[in-house]
């Protein structure tokens, strides 16, 4: 008989946003490593690397404001459904 390791359930928000988050977390990593290791390229050499480097990093700021907004919005949401599910009538 088959066991699940690890049940998730993609239908709670909660439970997407935390993936959706950890996923582009991921990806904000890696842009931004990406970017360190361009500078440090274009420092030991290869100066015309340095503007890709530099829209590259401004890319990963971008990228951590907007899953700043994402994180701040969704939680704020999910506070309002709770909110409206507890004052719902029964």
């Amino acid at each position: 008989m088959a066991r699940m390791l690890m049940h998730k359930d993609i239908f709670r928000h909660s439970s997407t946003r935390r993936t959706i988050t950890r996923f582009m977390s991921a990806i904000l990593i890696a842009v931004s490593i990406e970017a360190l290791l361009l500078m440090f390229k274009s420092v030991l050499g290869d100066g015309e690397m340095l503007a890709g480097a530099v829209e590259m990093m401004f890319s990963a700021a971008g990228l951590l404001v907007a899953l700043g907004m994402y994180v701040f919005l969704g939680a704020k949401a999910e506070k309002a459904m709770v909110e409206l599910r507890q004052s719902k009538p029964d």
